[in-house]
Formats: C-alpha cells, structure tokens, sequence
C-alpha cells in the first residue's frame, strides 16, 4: 500500500491515526487517575508537587500521539512544508501562552501551555490533512 493507493492508505491512516489517538487517551486517563501515585513511586513524596503538572502532561499525550500519526501522514502524502511550518507556527504560541500562564499558575500553567500547544498543532495538521474540500491531504 502507497499513497498512489489513495482509498487504501486514506483508510490505513485513519486506523494508525485512531489507534494513536486511542493510546493517547489511556495513557492520559492513567496519568490524570494515578499522577500523585506515580510521582511517589518514582520520585518520592519531595516532588509530589509535581503530580498536578503530570496531569496536564498526561493529556497532552493524547494530543501528542494523534500530532505524530498526522505527522506520519503529511510526510508520506507530500507535505513536507506543512510538517515543517505547523509546529514552527505553534512555538510563538507556545511561548505567548508560557508568558501568560506561567507567572500565574506556576508548573501547572507550562504543562496546561503545552497541552493547549499540542491541541493547536493537531487542529492544524487535522487541517492540512483535510482540507477546506473534507477530502484528505492526497486525495
């Protein structure tokens, strides 16, 4: 299966896609459930500050699984520019979202930065995939 298979490799990404995207949710619910356990048995009760953070992390790990599946596809559908230029566009948001949350919510406002972040490149990539048409990147 290639991209000049469009039907296939568009119902094959789906799958890679929704299965990351899958695994993503698990390991954030795990995360969000068992964060302050987790930072316990790894660390130690002097960095249980941490677990609030984690939480955020974890989530962001959904949206992280589904950014690289996107990722994978762009790439094999000739879309180098876009796997470029999306997480490129999203730094100066990171960093303006960094700025604002940090000062006013401390380790948790940098995770929540990067959750929101990675939310913003899936929506971007899910774009570029898609397209105006709700046709995929190839087809």
């Amino acid at each position: 299966m290639c991209v000049s298979e469009p039907g296939r490799f568009e119902k094959w990404m789906t799958v890679v896609i929704s299965a990351l995207g899958a695994v993503g949710i698990a390991v954030a619910a795990v995360t969000a459930w068992f964060s302050a356990d987790i930072i316990g048995v790894v660390f130690g009760e002097r960095f249980s500050q941490a677990a609030g953070p984690l939480v955020w992390l974890g989530g962001a790990s959904a949206f992280m699984f589904v950014r690289h599946g996107l990722a994978q596809g762009l790439i094999l559908a000739g879309r180098y520019r876009s796997v470029v230029w999306i997480p490129m566009s999203a730094l100066p948001l990171n960093v303006a979202l960094n700025v604002v949350l940090a000062p006013a919510m401390g380790s948790v406002g940098m995770a929540v930065a990067k959750a929101l972040t990675d939310m913003a490149v899936v929506v971007a990539a899910g774009a570029v995939w898609f397209g105006k048409s709700g046709k995929n990147a190839i087809g």
